[in-house]
This record gives structure tokens, C-alpha cells and sequence, in this order.
């Protein structure tokens, strides 16, 4: 910088580093328009600069965090899988109002108890898990995982709620209110569940990247006996 705009620089550094609002006074106004244009630009750059600053200053930067984002798909399979669910509940309404009458076979009875049981193991498991291996912050719902679980009851399939969903509102309702309608909603109620675990692994793939496809090469998603078999595969190994 030559000698003689050394003192109108510094002069016009004072009416702008330091301007809250990041404006020029009138005399710094005055004082700029006479710097040559490389000036002019070192100027504006560090006003640029002190605006971007300033301005992270007021509104800091939030950590990114991963959000499920749902898609009409997504509303889709979870309407549908709701109006399934309550169809086939096994306190059942249909059965209640007495819409439907139904047979009875007290060993299916007896086995839709032990089915009802099991798929409710399956659908507390994770309310139970993620909080203590999934990185939950505290406060949050057990769902807001921030590390991937592959170990207890994920080491055998990976989506157990939806599977003991099928387990303890599809198949129990059916062993315990024999009717072809129940047959029926009880396939049409797995298809959806399938769909909808789909989905949820595109959404995981997005959150744990190539971790989370490399689970799905162990793991089957609901298929429990391959998962067993896989597991004692990877234990003998």
C-alpha cells in the first residue's frame, strides 16, 4: 500500500470493523469513495468477513441432527397398518359388537396366549434397549437413537417390533377368533408390516450409512429362525 492512502485506510478501517450494524459513516462514506478500487475490495472483504461473524455470534450454529422425514408413503403404510390393526386387535370390536361371529378351538385359544406373549416380548425389547445401548439423550423418546444397536434381540432380526406386531395382533387374533375375514386381514396386515419395515431401513440407511448395510447383510429383518441360525454361524466362527 503506497504512503499516501495508508492514513485514509486505517481512518476508514475505524468507521467499519468496529460498526455494529456493519454500515459506513458518512465520513468513512467519504473516505471511500476517494481509495482505489483494490482497496475498496480489501474493505468490502473485511466487512463481509465481520458480518459473518457478527452474525454467528447472534445465531450460533446448531449441531446437525438426523430427522426421520416422512413421506407420503410413509403416511400411506402407517394409515393403512392402523385401520388393520384396530381391525384385527385381538379385543377384537368386530367380535365385541357382535358384527362377526366366530368359532372357538380352545387349543388354538391356549397357543394364541403363548404367541400373544411372545409378540409382546418382541414389541417391548426395544423400549428397553435403546434407551440403554442406543445413545437416547435423556428426556427424549426411546426411538431417537444416535448409535446403531446390532446386539440382544437386533442380533437375531432387525425391525422385532414389527414382528411382534405380526405376532401379537395378526396371529393371535386369528387363533383366537377363527374366521376367514381375520385370515385374510392378518395376510393383507403382514404385506403392509413388510412394506413398512422396508421403508424404515431406507430411513436407517440414511442416519448409520454403510454401517447399517452391512448390519442388513447379517441380519435378517423379521425372519427369527434365519436369524437364529445366522447367529450361531457368526459365534461359531
Amino acid at each position: 500500500m503506497k504512503q499516501s492512502h495508508k492514513s485514509e485506510f486505517r481512518l476508514l478501517r475505524r468507521f467499519t470493523s468496529r460498526n455494529d450494524n456493519n454500515a459506513l459513516s458518512e465520513t468513512g462514506k467519504y473516505v471511500y469513495i476517494y481509495l482505489p478500487q483494490k482497496f475498496q475490495e480489501i474493505i468490502d472483504e473485511e466487512r463481509r468477513i465481520y458480518y459473518i461473524e457478527s452474525m454467528k455470534e447472534i445465531y450460533p450454529e446448531k449441531p446437525k441432527v438426523f430427522k426421520n422425514q416422512w413421506t407420503k408413503n410413509d403416511i400411506f403404510w402407517c394409515t393403512l397398518l392402523t385401520i388393520l390393526c384396530i381391525a384385527c386387535f385381538p379385543v377384537n370390536p368386530l367380535v365385541l359388537f357382535g358384527i362377526l361371529v366366530t368359532g372357538h378351538n380352545q387349543i388354538a385359544y391356549i397357543i394364541g396366549w403363548v404367541v400373544w406373549v411372545f409378540g409382546m416380548v418382541l414389541v417391548i425389547a426395544p423400549i428397553i434397549m435403546f434407551p440403554r445401548r442406543g445413545g437416547v439423550e435423556k428426556g427424549k423418546s426411546f426411538v431417537h437413537t444416535t448409535r446403531l444397536v446390532d446386539t440382544g434381540i437386533y442380533s437375531i432380526v432387525r425391525h422385532p417390533q414389527y414382528l411382534g406386531g405380526i405376532f401379537a395382533i395378526f396371529i393371535t387374533t386369528i387363533l383366537w377368533y377363527p374366521h376367514w375375514l381375520f385370515c385374510v386381514l392378518g395376510v393383507v396386515g403382514a404385506v403392509v408390516v413388510y412394506m413398512s419395515c422396508r421403508e424404515e431401513d431406507q430411513r436407517l440407511i440414511l442416519q448409520f450409512g454403510e454401517d447399517y448395510k452391512n448390519y442388513m447383510q447379517k441380519v435378517p429383518g423379521m425372519n427369527f429362525l434365519i436369524g437364529i441360525i445366522r447367529l450361531i454361524q457368526r459365534r461359531k466362527k
